[in-house]
């Protein structure tokens, strides 16, 4: 983005001397390109690209991210880096592989440094439970996991559960390693110290967040113990739909609000109609716990929104679905030149229960639809994980014990005998004074993460892990490390999902998040749906209001067509044929 083209709250945004910025992104505001732009013009002042940090939600994310600033700097003739095949920044990725790479770089003080390795989590709790076993504690690994999840508090010295998890972490520094679920409560630990945070900040001076609406409260936490002068928010409180993993909308909002903190308002929608973009702010504006800001179309007039229903069921909630998205396949149906057929057409729902008669139905009506096949993790998944830890570093007496357990179940050895002969080979090892891996496995350490993937094969791996792997690669930003892909791994879910063929995209709203269609039908409107549960008058008020947010971020990914559509009922194979009532959210999006 040139400075000319923006907006003037996008030209505040790139050009700000301010130390502290919050910029709140509406839907479809530009954020991206503003944010790139930021960058670009501090590198036009002579900012060393080395000094910038960016932090984002995804991994994904960080990669278009880096592709388009490094876009943007290719297409500036003024060149800004010695090597332009080194990564434009200093670091950009998630915020676990900040702290990552922080602890390996300068986390010797604190037990770690070039030693560091990840565990995956399902070893790490097998070494909590190892460790209650030894201390002779009979709580639940559940109880043992909330507490290691807020740290064992000073205060209870002599309980022995925290005693179990303090004596844990202690072994998992001793040993060099961290778990997913762990790291940043260790970056956190270790940014009380002064050495430690003095290196992080001799090294990055600014400090940019993407998205930052979805962070975690230890997330916020660290953001304010970490040393950059300069800071740049960026996200949209209207859109923060993931507190069931941790994100707390309040921490971005109580930022906005200090004293010293400049609040942008980046308010021009260049995605949606006019229509569109007023329905979604008389919805959003019920919200009590907000910042204020208006979402405002660029694209002008033009544009549909409709209600439908309701029906009497879901078969014909889905055939008029149907018939609907055909009538799109007529020629000048909607009289757009700028967007011939195909146009992109999604149907979201709040659950995939509902949206699962849609996937199934369309198809039979002569509807295409993209087909989201999720499969589930390969037999082997564990142990071709597990190989990846060990190649970061294969004297490392933790991960080759787990390894060398996968390996053997893998090949067909019962769990209980793999263990044995682990137990056997490492103590066998100690007698020695030499490692696991000198004694059993010989593996030399792995530093690119391509030559990783390809030993996979000589491994053993299954064709499916070894995809997997690659694709999770593929998705880091260049330069990553192979602590980069194995942290990757770490947050791989029982199923991998990926989209095939052509037709329509039929999506829950949260896999919809940061996508945008031509037209959009918003189905199974219903109270039951969502706000789920409020047929029951149960929903806390902060619960309204982040199912009001998802509503919010189904309403603007259309570009140009909304239609919203519900049934009296609805059948569920748990408890049959269920009433269904009009979601109270209706009501919200007109005056």
């Amino acid at each position: 983005m040139k400075i000319e083209q923006a907006t003037p709250a996008q030209r505040e945004a790139i050009t700000t001397d301010a130390e502290d910025v919050v910029a709140l992104a509406g839907p479809g505001s530009g954020k991206t390109a503003t944010l790139v732009a930021r960058i670009a013009r501090l590198f036009e002042s002579g900012v060393p690209p080395s000094e910038i940090a960016v932090m984002t939600f995804t991994n994904a994310a960080a990669r278009e991210l880096a592709e388009r600033i490094d876009a943007a700097l290719s297409a500036d003739p003024r060149p800004c880096r010695e090597n332009p095949e080194a990564p434009a920044l200093g670091f950009i990725g998630t915020l676990h592989a900040f702290a990552l790479r922080m602890l390996k770089e300068h986390g010797a003080a604190g037990g770690y440094g070039d030693r560091i390795a990840l565990i995956s989590p399902e070893s790490a709790t097998d070494l909590l439970a190892s460790k209650a076993k030894t201390l002779g504690c009979k709580s639940s690994m559940k109880h043992l996991l909330q507490i290691k999840a807020e740290g064992p508090r000073k205060d209870r010295l002599y309980d022995l559960n925290d005693l179990v998890v303090r004596s844990y972490l202690d072994d998992m520094r001793t040993a060099g390693i961290v778990d997913y679920d762990g790291l940043l409560m260790e970056f956190e630990r270790l940014l009380q110290d002064e050495a430690f945070s003095y290196e992080i900040g001799k090294r990055f001076s600014f400090l940019f967040v993407d998205e930052v609406q979805d962070s975690a409260p230890i997330d916020w936490r660290i953001y304010h113990s970490l040393p950059m002068r300069w800071r740049f928010y960026v996200g949209d409180p209207d859109q923060a739909i993931y507190s069931f993993r941790g994100g707390r909308v309040d921490e971005m909002i109580e930022h906005a609000k200090q004293r010293g903190t400049l609040v942008i308002k980046l308010q021009e929608n260049f995605r949606s109609r006019e229509e569109i973009c007023t329905a979604a702010q008389w919805l959003i504006e019920h919200n009590r716990s907000r910042l204020e800001k208006r979402t405002t179309s660029v694209r002008g007039a033009g544009g549909t929104v409709e209600t439908w229903g309701p029906f009497e069921n879901e078969g014909e909630e889905i055939a008029h679905v149907a018939r609907t998205i055909k009538r799109l396949e007529e020629p000048n149906a909607l009289d757009r030149p700028e967007a011939p057929w195909p146009f992109s057409v999604a149907v979201l729902g709040r659950t995939n229960a509902i949206i699962d008669g849609f996937r199934r139905q369309l198809p039979s009506l002569g509807v295409p639809v993209v087909e989201t096949k999720r499969n589930k993790l390969p037999t082997d998944w564990m142990c071709a994980r597990s190989f990846m830890e060990l190649r970061v570093d294969p004297d490392n007496d933790a991960l080759a014990f787990f390894y060398a357990i996968a390996r053997q179940e893998r090949d067909g050895v019962a769990p209980k005998l793999a263990r044995e002969r682990a137990h056997a080979w490492r103590k066998a090892a100690a007698a020695k004074g030499i490692s696991l891996n000198s004694e059993a496995l010989h593996f030399t350490p792995i530093r690119n993460p391509q030559n990783a993937i390809e030993a996979l094969t000589a491994e053993g791996a299954s064709r499916e892990s070894r995809a997997i792997i690659a694709e999770k690669f593929r998705e880091l930003p260049k330069g990553s490390s192979m602590l980069d892909l194995v942290l990757a791994l770490s947050d791989v879910r029982e199923y991998v999902s990926e989209e095939q063929g052509e037709g329509v995209h039929v999506l829950t709203i949260h896999a919809a998040k940061g996508r945008e269609f031509d037209v959009v039908f918003l189905v199974g409107f219903e109270d039951e749906a969502i706000p789920g549960r409020a047929a029951k008058g149960d929903f806390p008020q902060d619960g309204i209001e982040e199912e009001r947010r998802l509503a919010y971020v189904a309403i603007t990914r259309a570009r140009r067509e909304l239609h919203i559509s519900g049934t009296k009922t609805r059948s569920s194979e748990w408890s049959g044929v269920q009433p269904r009532h009009p979601s109270r959210f209706l009501a919200e999006i007109g005056p």
